[in-house]
């Protein structure tokens, strides 16, 4: 297969200018997926558990739980019991939490935006049909 039309090879190189771009950007140590589960919990009305996490990111069990753990010890979420079921547990923002989520937000818009720069609204609905397609197609593997 040409090197140039390899799908996953493309995505992985895109993943990763994105990634070196956002860290560049904002200057942290927080990592792309902590940043989106921050996005997650605050665009989000409902409470939050981690089950919600892994189902919205399609990661695991054991992965969510490591990541909430040093959310937790960096100070960015907070997880809570509920009175009618002590093994759940709400994962809420802090402070600390809050800002950094605001600043992410900034940030992510103002690379989104430039992403799609001189491309149609009509290249744009194509674009993210296919994506839908692929996702599809990978779930039917």
């Amino acid at each position: 297969m040409n090197q140039d039309k390899n799908i996953g090879l493309i995505f992985k190189i895109l993943s990763n200018q994105m990634k070196r771009k956002i860290d560049s950007k904002l200057h942290n140590h927080v990592t792309n997926i902590q940043m989106f589960i921050l996005r997650y919990i605050d665009n989000t009305q409902d409470d939050i558990y981690q089950k919600n996490i892994e189902q919205v990111l399609d990661i695991r069990r054991s992965t969510t739980t490591e990541i909430l753990n040093v959310m937790e010890r960096e100070g960015l979420i907070e997880r809570k019991s509920i009175d009618n079921d002590k093994r759940k547990r709400k994962i809420i923002l802090t402070s600390k939490g809050k800002e950094y989520v605001n600043t992410c937000k900034k940030t992510i818009s103002e690379i989104e935006e430039a992403l799609l720069e001189n491309i149609t609204e009509k290249e744009k609905e194509v674009f993210f049909n296919v994506l839908e397609k692929i996702k599809n197609n990978i779930n039917n593997i």
